[in-house]
């Protein structure tokens, strides 16, 4: 066993590589700490807060997909507010589905 083992980051496959980073930026305030890939569209997206976005625009699902993300918030109350403003459907209490099917499960800091 090795001590001090942890995850460095969680990869997730996407459709729309561009819209999940602008969603998770302004919905979230996640940060890109790089990017892979030449051109408008790139291939890997990885965010400072230890989250990376695979490009696959064939992926259909639900196979391979991460089945959530539990985000730590200040309020959940208010972040399932503003998820609930912006239609994302509420798939049950604080619970969110993004638009490319990512699911976002809002617990309180």
């Amino acid at each position: 066993m090795t001590e001090g083992a942890t995850i460095g980051h969680t990869a997730v496959k996407v459709q729309d590589i561009n819209g999940m980073v602008r969603l998770l930026e302004d919905l979230l305030g996640f940060r890109v700490r790089r990017k892979k890939g030449d051109g408008p569209v790139p291939a890997s997206v990885w965010f400072e807060e230890g989250l990376q976005l695979v490009h696959e625009p064939g992926f259909a699902g639900p196979e391979g997909r991460l089945h959530h993300l539990g985000i730590l918030v200040p309020d959940r109350d208010a972040m399932a507010a503003d998820c609930r403003k912006r239609g994302f459907p509420e798939v049950r209490p604080h619970w969110f589905a993004l638009p490319d099917g990512l699911v976002l499960e809002l617990q309180n800091r």
